[in-house]
């Protein structure tokens, strides 16, 4: 048996709008299966809901695209400059080129390479690196190389820089979702309106015709299993 259920995305909810609107330009009013006041209602809401729901996808889209073709090589490229420097650091150390002491600048375990897991921590060891080397080059202390932290530098702030872009697409995407989830109440109102007129306007028929005419207006029928 066949049953009737409002939509449950934003797409869906979009495309139920647009039919129906579609169906009210198209038919005259003597024609048309909902009142003219109702079909007024959805033309004053249907732009405003169209326009919300295109912003966040385009938002949306944006954030992945960078997150995938910026945000993440820049995190993985500073993540492994600053493992190849610590790495580095203690390969000196074991060999005997630098004193074990070198690791307190960086407050780093002579038994541990740090797991760089999340941004947080990338975003603490990279400054222990900057911080740490800077301060034994000023003391004229034999740097780091291969790589250095000069190098280090580049690419971590190359991914603070991507950070704070992909931040704001992220914020972005947050405040047009929203918006756009602040309009799914008065959707879903007027999506069931214009349905019930319309049930209503075929409640003559039979129940396979009502259906079909339904089905025409967009209304969403699902199966009882």
């Amino acid at each position: 048996m066949a049953y009737r259920r409002l939509p449950n995305t934003d797409l869906s909810r979009l495309n139920a709008l647009k039919k129906a609107y579609d169906m009210g330009v198209n038919l005259s009013p003597i024609d048309l299966a909902f009142s003219q006041k109702t079909f007024n209602k959805l033309r004053l809401f249907l732009p405003s809901f169209e326009k919300s729901y295109i912003e966040y996808q385009t938002s949306y889209k944006k954030q992945v695209e960078n997150n995938k073709n910026n945000y993440l090589p820049k995190l993985n490229k500073a993540r492994l400059y600053i493992l190849h420097f610590i790495k580095v650091l203690k390969m000196a150390i074991e060999r005997g080129e630098l004193p074990k002491s070198s690791l307190d600048f960086f407050n780093l375990n002579s038994n541990k390479v740090p797991v760089l897991t999340s941004e947080d921590k990338i975003f603490f060891w990279g400054n222990k690196i900057i911080e740490g080397e800077s301060k034994r080059v000023s003391l004229g202390l034999k740097p780091v190389t291969n790589p250095t932290f000069g190098i280090v530098r580049v690419y971590f702030e190359n991914f603070v820089q991507e950070y704070n872009i992909q931040k704001k697409l992220k914020d972005d995407s947050a405040r047009f979702l929203s918006i756009l989830a602040s309009k799914r109440d008065e959707a879903n109102k007027i999506i069931k309106l214009i349905w019930d007129e319309i049930n209503h306007y075929f409640s003559n028929t039979g129940n396979a015709e009502k259906e079909a005419n339904l089905i025409k207006y967009g209304v969403i029928f699902y199966t009882k299993k």
